[in-house]
């Protein structure tokens, strides 16, 4: 289990506060507490959520934590991903969640396809529950599952991404799905 939040320093002894941010990025959400202003820039490209100069008060930091929690309940607590293999490649790649616009089941693949490109992958579109619990993902069809977060209209049985692909709404599926974006 990953933390919530990581609490870093610049000067640490062994690594330094920024190479442990480049270990974690991605896997919490990081704090800097440091008496050093000019990280600051290298502190956010790494995606830290704050950084607090030395000394502080006791507001600024609630105030950092406050960002975290932010984070956490939008769902944005660190860029969520999973490895998938792709099969036109033969090799595992890191996607991004929040970049998958949907999964289609075909005949004898999975199709994972993303703003920039579409993946083959050879797991069944069942087992893709396990890969997007918890996250906007949503069954629509016995064939598709999209993330919530990339549609871009719904209209009768029909949602049409932001990548302008259209896809059905299933009868069994209909109601889970309005519900599920307050319709």
């Amino acid at each position: 289990m990953e933390p919530d939040i990581v609490f870093l320093d610049i000067d640490m002894p062994g690594l330094s506060g920024l190479e442990v941010a480049s270990l974690l990025k991605n896997r919490t959400n990081i704090i800097f507490v440091t008496g050093h202003r000019q990280y600051g820039p290298e502190a956010y490209s790494l995606d830290a959520v704050d950084y607090i100069l030395k000394p502080f008060s006791y507001e600024r930091l609630v105030q950092a934590i406050e960002k975290v929690k932010q984070r956490i309940l939008s769902g944005n607590s660190d860029r969520a991903f999973v490895f998938l293999h792709d099969a036109g490649r033969n090799e595992k790649i890191k996607l991004f969640k929040d970049d998958i616009q949907y999964i289609e089941a075909l005949p004898n693949y999975t199709k994972v396809v993303t703003k920039d490109k579409q993946y083959l992958t050879s797991f069944k579109l069942k087992e893709a529950g396990k890969i997007i619990s918890g996250s906007s993902f949503i069954r629509v069809h016995k064939s598709y599952v999209v993330n919530i977060q990339n549609i871009h209209t719904v209209t009768g049985n029909v949602i049409q991404m932001e990548n302008a692909v259209r896809i059905p709404i299933g009868r069994s599926y209909k109601e889970a799905f309005m519900k599920r974006i307050n319709l």
